[in-house]
C-alpha cells in the first residue's frame, strides 16, 4: 500500500462514534509506527484534512 492509501485509511478510522483519537491509538488501529502515522497526520493537517484540538492534542476531521 502506498503513502496515498496509507493517508485515506487515516482519515477513514474517524467516525461519529470515535470522532477524536491520539496519534498512539491511530498508529495502533492503522498498523504503524508512530513516527509513520504522525508523518501522514502532519501532511493532512497542513493541507485542512485533519485538527489537533484541546489538552490532549487528539485528532479530528478537518474543515476540508
Amino acid at each position: 500500500m502506498g503513502t496515498v492509501g496509507k493517508a485515506l485509511d487515516l482519515l477513514d478510522l474517524f467516525t461519529h462514534q470515535q470522532p477524536q483519537m491520539g496519534l498512539s491509538h491511530l498508529a495502533r488501529v492503522a498498523g504503524l509506527n508512530k513516527a509513520t502515522c504522525h508523518r501522514l497526520l502532519s501532511e493532512l493537517e497542513s493541507r485542512g484534512l485533519v485538527e489537533q484540538v484541546g489538552a490532549a492534542r487528539e485528532y479530528r476531521l478537518g474543515p476540508a
